[in-house]
C-alpha cells in the first residue's frame, strides 16, 4: 500500500472514539451503536483495543478479548476508504502477537454469513469455520460463522 511504512498501530484511547463511532458508521449496514461501542472500550482496559493511524488519522480498529488461554476478537473494522490496503491484515496481526504475548493458543471469532469480504481475509490469516450461530445478529436475525484459528 502507498504510505504503508506511515501505518501505524497503537493503543487506543478515548479521545478515539469519535473516530471509532465514525468508522463503524461507515463501515458497516448495520453498525453497532455507540453506547455498545464505549462500553466494549471500556471493558477492555486490561488489554486495551486497538486503533490503526494513517497519516495521523484513525482509519480501522479492532477489540479483541484474552481470556484462558483464547482470544475473541469481538469488532474489528476498516474505514471503506482504507480497505484492500492491508490496513485489516495488520490489525489482525497485532492481535495475534498481542495473543500470543497473553499466553494464548486460539482466536475465535464471528461474522456475518453474507460478508464476504472479511470472510476472504479470516481464511487467508487461516482462520476455519467450526459452526453456525442461527440468527445472531439481533438486527437482522443474519446467522453468523463462528471461525477459529490456532496460533
Amino acid at each position: 500500500m502507498s504510505g504503508e511504512q506511515s501505518l501505524r498501530i497503537r493503543n487506543m484511547g478515548a479521545d478515539d472514539l469519535a473516530a471509532v463511532f465514525d468508522i463503524e458508521k461507515a463501515a458497516k449496514a448495520h453498525p453497532w451503536p455507540d453506547a455498545a461501542l464505549q462500553r466494549e472500550f471500556e471493558l477492555l482496559q486490561a488489554t486495551p483495543p486497538i486503533v490503526a493511524e494513517l497519516q495521523g488519522r484513525v482509519v480501522g480498529f479492532a477489540f479483541a478479548r484474552f481470556l484462558g488461554g483464547e482470544v475473541e476478537i469481538t469488532n474489528i473494522v476498516v474505514h471503506p476508504r482504507f480497505q484492500r490496503r492491508s490496513v485489516g491484515t495488520r490489525l489482525l496481526q497485532e492481535v495475534f502477537a498481542r495473543g500470543k504475548v497473553e499466553g494464548s493458543t486460539e482466536v475465535f471469532l464471528e461474522v456475518r454469513r453474507s460478508n464476504r469480504q472479511a470472510i476472504r481475509l479470516y481464511e487467508k490469516w487461516g482462520f476455519a469455520q467450526i459452526g453456525v450461530r442461527p440468527g445472531y445478529y439481533i438486527d437482522t436475525r443474519e446467522d453468523a460463522l463462528l471461525m477459529r484459528k490456532s496460533l
